[in-house]
């Protein structure tokens, strides 16, 4: 029964990633549009923006997954997505280009908290209208950050509701995940974010939630702003271990980790990026995640087409299982090459 079901599920959440929102991603360029003046995290939007600028990469996305794309006139220099490379280059969030932010016109800029005081001073100086947004570190925040872009790129009423619709879709995929190994035990984990391994996701980040819906525990979810307690990581002992690519043998050559239960086998490189997103991109870190932490219930042939599958480039994977399953993997995998040859 625990496995029919965790199947329905599974089929439950594989529609949802396919059928996205109607309206979401979309950008035709007649869009409805919403009422001003708008009040937006403490700043007064007192009438629709004629030339819209961010620097933010990761609120790019979000802007452009709510199908406004076209609203956008700048757009970080280090911003890849082809939705927008027609936007003009102004800088990155940490090195702003002044001049081009002004040279365009901009009316309205939305940043994130990355980008220096002093800088959004001088654009404020210029009459430009600064909307600098936290990003968020739990799910409610994480719902609010969509309504406050959505509402000021696009008003009060249709700006909000892509907002809501946008980010919603997103956390029902999440929830789908989430309920598929809602009956599994938590597994221990710690996730370096740095080569020196002194940072950590720590309980006050977004990614610390995705690690819960994921099935797993996180074992740094007392520490803060990022910062490893490597005292509490080993006292915790985790299952799984997840470090920058190309750390993994630093991490090995830690004497205090072999107690740890993810010594040797169960620690694992991967790319950070995805779990600083705010956009799709966590779905499929939640999918990687929950595959790595549960193969059992999501199987491999249930991830993404984009996902990450850590199993079979590492022997990882023997940890949870017993001795004939894994004895019977083998034997299966060596058929399977024989039947190909």
């Amino acid at each position: 029964m625990k496995r029919f079901l965790a199947m329905l599920l599974a089929l439950m959440a594989i529609v949802t990633i396919v059928v996205p929102l109607s309206g979401c991603g979309e950008d035709d360029g007649e869009e409805a549009q919403g009422t001003y003046p708008v009040a937006v995290a403490g700043v007064t939007i007192e009438e629709r923006p004629e030339v819209i600028a961010c620097l933010s990469v990761n609120y790019s996305q979000i802007i452009v997954d709510m199908g406004y794309a076209s609203l956008l006139d700048g757009r970080p220099g280090d911003c890849e997505l082809p939705q927008l490379q027609a936007a003009a280059p102004c800088g990155t969030a940490k090195t702003p280009s002044v001049d081009a932010i002004i040279n365009l016109g901009t009316d309205l800029l939305i940043v994130d908290t990355t980008t220096s005081i002093e800088t959004l001073q001088l654009l404020s100086d210029a009459g430009i209208t600064i909307l600098q947004l936290i990003e968020p570190n739990t799910r409610t925040g994480f719902l609010n950050l969509y309504r406050c872009i959505g509402t000021a790129m696009n008003g009060n009423g249709a700006g909000y509701d892509a907002g809501e619709a946008a980010a919603q879709n997103i956390l029902t995929q999440l929830d789908s995940i989430e309920r598929l190994i809602m009956f599994e035990t938590p597994v221990n984990v710690c996730l370096f974010t740095d080569d020196s391994l002194t940072k950590c996701i720590s309980g006050d980040m977004l990614a610390s939630y995705l690690i819960e819906i994921a099935g797993g525990f996180n074992v740094c979810i007392e520490c803060t702003n990022g910062n490893s307690n490597m005292e509490t990581i080993i006292a915790s002992s985790p299952d799984v271990i997840l470090c920058p690519i190309g750390t993994e043998n630093k991490v090995r050559s830690q004497r205090d980790l072999e107690d740890c239960g993810a010594y040797p086998n169960n620690i694992f490189g991967y790319s950070t990026v995805r779990f600083n997103s705010l956009s799709n991109d966590l779905v499929i870190a939640a999918w990687e995640l929950a595959h790595l932490f549960h193969p059992s219930v999501i199987t491999a042939d249930m991830l993404p087409y984009e996902a990450i599958d850590y199993y079979p480039s590492f022997e990882g994977h023997i940890q949870f299982l017993t001795e004939e399953e894994v004895l019977a993997e083998m034997e299966a995998l060596e058929a399977l090459e024989n039947e190909n040859n």
